[in-house]
């Protein structure tokens, strides 16, 4: 919108449609803005999928957030954003994402009085869709968008239906520095591509002006401790097709724990707003606040991002400001095998449960087997693991089941089961005991069944015999038994009593 104030009244129009260009290059998130806008090669942040849409194929398995902002002129912008995971038939982390960003400003006139006073706003929808997959062991996630916008200046308005499409390459979780402490333990590589804006035109009226089509390349370095400091390190390449050369943006963070975070970005790009950003966030986990279950919810946190630009000689110091909501324990899986209800033919079974994994960054989860005789007794334990964490690990070392037993793979043997009914379920936790049990609610327990035996004299005789005494009582006592059960019989034992009167 600035640049439908620096025109002259008649090129209004073309000024408008020059502006909603201009709208369609901004990252929304005030996270991002106070890394100078980079976001091609970051994880981690949802946001990012409007300058790389694979940067959601490593999101989280749900997040919204919404930023609200007072830029140049008295313009305003607001946004909202939402991603979950979707199950697919090919893949269970399939990312579905939806924002609508709002770009306006109050009546005004730029003629100095010439034209009555008018109003401008711009509208953008988007849709996108984001899959992670491996190739040779390396972990990429490919990604799209579908936007539309819409731009409107007085009585003069246009639409557009544009794409985006994107490639982030994320390494596996590397041992960085052998330390002891909360130093950066470990380490994460992060790169990647994306060309945003592709679509016609935006016509007013009989002339077209092309949209801004950006291709950007970036790379990230994440270096931490889940209780410690943590580093990023992040650079983009961006060029628009529409302007001379690219530009280099480069942005760090630093943050400890995750709960304070400062950050500062550099963008080299050369037009009227500042090169200069800086932000700081705030994070309140569940663990934290007074009234967790409630605010952020449980297993969940709550962040607030903040950013700004220098001022410079035309414009005023520009603000921008995000709240973000996600989850920070580990993430929903099933239970696999056997399959409820399942009769098992031998006394032996093997339990096995799909993996998951904890989003945050630099934390590792855990798997809790519990196999009981007793299903109410289970049941009573998955409730208390949604109450209370605190109680629940405080229960679990007190509380004996058949078998407990704390985990990092995703599968357990059992051998030589007795016959009966057994019920068993799988939490999963992390190192902040954030606790999440397998399944869906109501149905984080399954049963199965290994046949018993049942054992039935089938006859008793007595071949009577006077070889050593003339008693009555002498001779071989014969006696017949089956197993008609469908369980196998070990170590069988037989107790013969007389009772003489």
């Amino acid at each position: 919108l600035s640049a439908a104030l620096l025109s002259p009244p008649e090129t209004h129009a073309q000024a408008q449609t020059l502006t909603g260009s201009n709208f369609l290059k901004l990252v929304p998130g005030a996270r991002q803005q106070g890394l100078a806008g980079i976001g091609a090669g970051v994880i981690d942040e949802l946001h990012t999928l409007y300058a790389n849409p694979g940067a959601a194929g490593f999101s989280r398995e749900w997040q919204w957030a919404a930023t609200y902002s007072k830029t140049i002129a008295e313009a305003y912008h607001a946004s909202l954003i939402y991603g979950t995971h979707l199950r697919t038939p090919w893949s269970r982390r399939s990312h579905l994402s939806f924002g609508l960003g709002y770009q306006g400003m109050p009546d005004f006139d730029s003629s100095d009085g010439a034209v009555a006073q008018v109003s401008a706003n711009d509208v953008l929808a988007t849709a996108g869709f984001a899959q992670p997959f491996t190739i040779a062991g390396k972990m990429f996630a490919l990604g799209a968008n579908l936007k539309y916008f819409r731009s409107k200046l007085a009585q003069y308005d246009a639409d557009a239906w544009m794409a985006d499409a994107g490639l982030l390459y994320r390494s596996a979780r590397f041992r960085l520095l052998k330390s002891s402490g909360r130093f950066l333990n470990y380490g994460i590589i992060s790169a990647g591509v994306g060309v945003t804006n592709l679509g016609n035109d935006l016509t007013f009226q009989t002339s077209g002006t092309p949209l801004p089509r950006t291709w950007r390349a970036g790379m990230a370095f994440n270096a931490g401790h889940h209780q410690g400091l943590q580093i990023q390190l992040a650079a983009d390449y961006r060029r628009v097709h529409t302007e001379r050369g690219g530009a280099l943006s480069f942005g760090t963070e630093i943050s400890w724990g995750q709960m304070l975070s400062l950050r500062g970005g550099y963008d080299f790009h050369d037009d009227l707003l500042s090169h200069v950003a800086m932000g700081l966030s705030l994070r309140l986990d569940d663990g934290a606040s007074p009234i967790g279950s409630v605010l952020p919810g449980r297993n969940n946190t709550l962040r607030l991002d903040l950013a700004a630009m220098e001022q410079t000689d035309l414009f005023s110091r520009p603000y921008r400001g995000s709240v973000t909501h996600y989850p920070v324990g580990p993430e929903g899986f099933d239970l696999r095998s056997p399959a409820p209800g399942s009769i098992i033919g031998s006394d032996s079974v093997a339990l096995e449960w799909e993996a998951t994994r904890d989003p945050d960054l630099y934390d590792d989860t855990k798997y809790l087997l519990l196999v009981e005789r007793d299903s109410l007794k289970l049941a009573e334990t998955l409730a208390l693991a949604q109450r209370s964490r605190d109680d629940f690990f405080q229960a679990m070392a007190n509380t004996s089941f058949v078998i407990k037993e704390n985990l990092t793979r995703e599968h357990f043997q059992l051998n030589t089961l007795e016959g009966g009914d057994y019920f068993w379920s799988v939490l999963a936790y992390d190192s902040d005991q954030h606790v999440r049990a397998a399944g869906p609610a109501g149905r984080n327990i399954w049963r199965f069944t290994i046949p018993a035996p049942q054992l039935e004299i089938t006859s008793i005789t007595f071949d009577y015999d006077q070889w050593i005494t003339q008693s009555d009582y002498q001779g071989i006592l014969w006696i017949a038994f089956a197993n008609t059960g469908k369980g196998a019989a070990r170590n069988v034992r037989l107790a013969i009593y007389d009772s003489l009167s």
